[in-house]
């Protein structure tokens, strides 16, 4: 007996959470688990590096801004 092959049905779907609602949505646990993870040295290197970023950008922005006066 052949094996029935189901058809497949691929849906896309967007779903934009924000950061408040995704954290008020954990579990202490949870929360806890996302607090070791924001201080582990993997996320701290990224946070650093993306304020690192960010500064480098602002700063360029203020050396090419015209004086308004």
């Amino acid at each position: 007996m052949e094996a029935c092959n189901m058809p497949k049905i691929n849906k896309h779907f967007e779903l934009d959470v924000t950061p408040e609602r995704f954290l008020e949505a954990c579990s202490v646990t949870e929360l806890q688990e996302v607090e070791l993870l924001l201080y582990s040295p993997r996320f701290q290197a990224k946070i650093k590096a993306e304020k690192n970023q960010m500064q480098l950008f602002n700063q360029n922005q203020n050396e090419h801004q015209t004086p308004t006066e």
